[in-house]
Formats: structure tokens, C-alpha cells, sequence
């Protein structure tokens, strides 16, 4: 997917609420509070809607994720223009474990913990091979992996896991262990399914 291509994908990504100053018309109140008082000094405002939604990424950096570098840094790029009202991408190697980097050469840690609690609420995207791409089935990965995703779920209010091999390749690895657990919708790689975890980050199971 091209970089524009992404970017209005992210935009896709609403969670609409009213904040701020009252500048927008409220036609309905405008009308009670005239019928109430019989005149009307001034109309009745409300605050604008704005996108109030927030997501979280965190993309494997391993060595079995190079393949898809250039997709994730259009992802990178993507997220800047998305118009989201925050936005983070953090990197990690095979699985999120205690601390999380500021870019795929896994340098500036921050702890993964502190990341997460900072991002509470929002939408949590994870992007990653989960071993499929090597074939191997990891169990103590896949358990790892699953403590952290329960984790991860008494703090975010959706969770998609992106995997780019094909969903045929995920039989028999450690994927496919990850994928039947309960607390992530893990999708493939394509703008079809890309679509369809925008819409489960909105919550629309």
C-alpha cells in the first residue's frame, strides 16, 4: 500500500467526541431554550467533534521481519498523517518483552510496561511474524506471547496482531498458537484485512 493509501486508512479510524471551545451551533437547544423563554439573547453553542481516537503500534524488528521493512516504515510515515489524536510506533524483537525501542535498530529502550500503561484505552496494533515466517513452532514464545497479550488486554480497548506471511503458512507454528488465543484478532497482510482491523480497533468485532 502506498503511503496515501495508509494515511486515509488510519482516518478510517474515528472515535468522535465533543471538547473544546463552543463554537458550533447547537440548532436543537437553540430551539428549546427559545420555546422556554419565549425570547432568545443568544444562540446555544457546543463544543466541535474532533477524533478523540488513540492506537499503539508495536512492530517486530527481528531479523525474519526484514522482508517488511519498507512496509513498516510507510506504516511509520503513514501514522503522522493519519490524523489520529495520538499515535506511537514502538519496535521489539520476536516478542514484546521488558522493554520496548524507539526505532528498528532497537536503540532508545523505554519499559514496555510504562509504554503501555502511557497508552491505556487506546486501539493496540501489532505487527509481526510470530515465527511463522521460519516455520518454527516455539511454544514457550507462544506462552510468553500470550502472557503478554493478557496483559495488554485489561489495558486496551481492542487488539489486532498484523501478520504478513499468509494465513496458510501460520498451520503447525507458533502463529497459529497465538492466533487461537483470545485476548487478539490476528489478521494477514493485505489492504482488505488492513481494513478489517481498523474496523475491529474501532469496535466493530
Amino acid at each position: 500500500m502506498s503511503l496515501r493509501e495508509m494515511a486515509v486508512l488510519w482516518r478510517r479510524y474515528r472515535r468522535s467526541t465533543r471538547r473544546g471551545a463552543r463554537r458550533e451551533l447547537d440548532l436543537t437547544a437553540t430551539i428549546r431554550e427559545r420555546c422556554r423563554r419565549g425570547l432568545l439573547l443568544q444562540p446555544v453553542g457546543r463544543p466541535c467533534r474532533t477524533n478523540s481516537a488513540r492506537l499503539l503500534v508495536l512492530a517486530d524488528a527481528s531479523a525474519s521481519m526484514d522482508p517488511w521493512q519498507p512496509f513498516l516504515a510507510t506504516l511509520a510515515d503513514s501514522l503522522r498523517l493519519g490524523r489520529l489524536a495520538s499515535a506511537e510506533l514502538r519496535y521489539f524483537s520476536n516478542l514484546p518483552r521488558q522493554q520496548l525501542f524507539a526505532d528498528v535498530d532497537l536503540t532508545d529502550p523505554q519499559p514496555r510496561d510504562e509504554v503501555l500503561r502511557r497508552h491505556a484505552g487506546a486501539g493496540l496494533l501489532v505487527v509481526s511474524d510470530a515465527g511463522s515466517a521460519r516455520g518454527a513452532l516455539n511454544r514457550r514464545r507462544a506462552l510468553q506471547t500470550a502472557a503478554f497479550l493478557a496483559e495488554a488486554a485489561s489495558l486496551f480497548s481492542a487488539i489486532v496482531w498484523i501478520n504478513p506471511m499468509p494465513q496458510a503458512r501460520w498451520d503447525r507454528t507458533t502463529a497459529a498458537l497465538v492466533a487461537a488465543g483470545s485476548n487478539v484478532t490476528m489478521l494477514p497482510l493485505d489492504a482488505a484485512h488492513l481494513l478489517r482491523a481498523v474496523d475491529v480497533l474501532r469496535g466493530n468485532k
